[in-house]
């Protein structure tokens, strides 16, 4: 039995891939891109989510390149900020459910422990301060709003932190079979965060709306954990012959300047009675398993 139609934004990205293969067993998902629908377009986004009056719209769509948003900013706040207004007016609209999908970097990452949906926001660089302007536009549209704050996705498609790992790595053991010397890869110790598989978080995003709640909410693996040791657990799984070094962010300068600590709090599911997320090296296991040799035969 079809239960409610979902309409996806950003359906071929990280999260939005792992969206639509959650909601399509018992629900009619309508996945739309860039090339069906521009969201920076008000009268475009509007006519679309007309068409299919959706009980649900997810909201992936964004512009997520943290460095590109620096060089950007006009981009980034047209489209995390003003295409998400146009989205929450087009739910509102149509009476549709809007689910936000954030980020950690709504953070200043001064904090000493894994941050609460309550905890104030302060973001420091122009991504974060674009999707924190698109927490602001969805709460003040008045449409029904869940606003699910995530960081530090991963899966098998799109660019991410352990395909970037991985990728490095083998370029590491290649130089190192032609020069004989022993493969070494820096990562940085002074980021901490919380990684988490885009699946996971399909799943848990599935439960909050079948019991139709809310507010802000984050969804997160635990516990918490540095690039560095979140990239040993990826290269001891797949590539054990390359040795890991600590480094420090200021030998990786960037454009934009990252949180220390953008740690998300799952404590408010748990309040809630909502079941908990996995620890990340229990689905980081699983996921290395699933995917590890397909993404290093495709980098």
């Amino acid at each position: 039995m079809v239960h409610h139609k979902v309409l996806v934004t950003g359906a071929n990205g990280q999260l939005g891939r792992a969206l639509v293969t959650e909601f399509s067993d018992e629900y009619e998902v309508i996945g739309i891109t860039r090339k069906d629908a521009d969201i920076t377009d008000k009268t475009e986004i509007s006519r679309v989510i007309s068409r299919h009056r959706p009980r649900y719209v997810l909201h992936t769509a964004a512009f997520t390149n943290v460095d590109r948003c620096e060089i950007e900013p006009e981009k980034a706040a047209l489209v995390n900020s003003v295409g998400t207004e146009n989205i929450a007016l087009a739910c509102k609209s149509v009476n549709a459910k809007l689910i936000y999908f954030s980020t950690d970097y709504v953070f200043d990452g001064t904090k000493s422990r894994a941050y609460l949906e309550t905890d104030r926001t302060n973001p420091v660089n122009v991504y974060g301060r674009s999707k924190l302007d698109g927490e602001s536009k969805c709460l003040s549209s008045w449409a029904d709003t869940v606003i699910i704050r995530i960081g530090w996705i991963y899966s098998e498609t799109g660019s991410n932190f352990l395909k970037k790992i991985l990728a490095a790595a083998k370029r590491k053991v290649e130089t190192a079979k032609a020069t004989g010397e022993k493969p070494v890869l820096k990562v940085v110790t002074d980021q901490i965060g919380t990684p988490t598989c885009a699946k996971d978080i399909a799943t848990q995003t599935r439960k909050l709306i079948e019991k139709n709640v809310s507010g802000i909410y984050h969804i997160a693996s635990y516990p918490e954990v540095s690039r560095f040791e979140f990239a040993r657990a990826i290269l001891a799984a797949m590539l054990p012959e390359v040795t890991i070094e600590p480094g420090d962010s200021d030998e990786h300068p960037a454009e934009a300047k990252r949180p220390p600590r953008s740690s998300l709090s799952c404590e408010k599911l748990e309040s809630e009675n909502f079941s908990m997320m996995r620890p990340w090296k229990e689905s980081l296991d699983e996921f290395l398993k699933l995917h590890g040799k397909q993404i290093l035969n495709e980098i």
